[in-house]
């Protein structure tokens, strides 16, 4: 089999870090949770983070994260990492992103993220009090200003189903195409 550095991107409620274990699990390779490292990190939740210091401060911090992360993992032959939603609007870390390893868009429609994330908003910063219609609102304004980010993957990925073994032997089958 061949060996694989992969960073899955996607909305927020898109199954990125449910994804990313599992791959990493049948791949029997490290995983690494961007969102978590960060948490490690700064001893804060990315809820306290945003509310504290504000998005552009997380933003710069994630980079840092990022390349920082990158740059240990330089002799791995092999990870799978899973991006926050908005790693890749940073050009220089999707630069370094597509440098390093293979980009992978997890797709969801817009009504199946509402869904998914309805009951658990109240945890994520871009999304805290605001009504199902605002929510899907919400959703379709990020999604339409990340999108030409997420189509610069080198492949994507629908995990409309939530189904999360049968979307990682998709991801598998697609890697081995590459």
């Amino acid at each position: 089999m061949k060996k694989y550095k992969i960073f899955l991107t996607g909305m927020m409620g898109s199954g990125k870090s449910s994804l990313g274990k599992n791959l990493a699990l049948k791949l029997m390779t490290p995983f690494i949770d961007l969102d978590k490292k960060i948490e490690t990190k700064m001893s804060k939740t990315i809820e306290q983070i945003f509310s504290e210091y504000g998005e552009n401060f997380f933003r710069i911090e994630e980079s840092l994260v990022l390349a920082e992360t990158v740059a240990q993992l330089e002799g791995e032959k092999e990870f799978v990492c899973a991006l926050g939603g908005g790693t890749i609007m940073n050009e220089n870390s999707l630069s370094l992103i597509k440098k390093s390893g293979t980009l992978i868009f997890i797709d969801v429609k817009i009504d199946e993220l509402t869904k998914r994330l309805q009951k658990g908003k109240e945890h994520r910063p871009l999304l805290k009090n605001l009504t199902e219609n605002q929510l899907k609102t919400k959703l379709e304004d990020i999604y339409k200003t990340r999108l030409q980010s997420y189509k610069k993957a080198d492949f994507t990925i629908e995990n409309n189903s939530n189904n999360i073994d049968f979307v990682t032997d998709e991801i598998k089958k697609r890697l081995e195409q590459c």
